[in-house]
């Protein structure tokens, strides 16, 4: 793993965990760090990965982006597993600056990705979070994540 956390910090991209359990995922972002890998992604801490809130705030706290996926919260999707107050504690627990909110949408069955958005958007202004936070959620910190300018 050494010789490819070096090529992902010479080209300095994101190196995700995918679906790593979180036993695995400190060691390799401790190591990732170490090289000089600077963009770490979590993919849904709380689906394969076993992580808890603890787990998502040491990740925070690390320079990790921590990513749900809208699906676990969609009421119509095949993967809806979690209530909005869970969604809640996990972007607390990261702080807006460190969550991304991604889609794992566009399944035969599901809603589509595009009304994901709109249901986990609306969960979000139920939650009382500002238009400028769910933005920052659902585009602004992916796109920083990965190097692109602000729009």
């Amino acid at each position: 793993v050494g010789p490819i956390l070096d090529m992902i910090a010479d080209a300095d991209i994101v190196l995700s965990s995918g679906h790593l359990h979180i036993s695995e995922i400190w060691p390799l972002f401790e190591e990732a760090k170490k090289r000089g890998v600077k963009r770490l992604l979590c993919n849904h801490p709380t689906f394969v990965i076993d992580a808890g809130i603890a787990d998502v705030k040491r990740l925070a706290a690390m320079g990790v982006y921590v990513e749900h996926s809208v699906c676990m919260w969609v009421p119509e999707s095949k993967f809806c597993f979690y209530a909005p107050d869970f969604l809640q504690e996990l972007i607390e627990a990261a702080g807006v600056e460190r969550t991304i909110l991604g889609s794992d949408l566009g399944q035969k069955g599901n809603p589509t990705i595009a009304d994901g958005f709109r249901s986990v958007i609306s969960t979000c202004l139920t939650l009382g979070y500002p238009d400028a936070d769910i933005r920052r959620m659902i585009s602004g910190n992916a796109r920083d994540l990965v190097g692109l300018d602000p729009l």
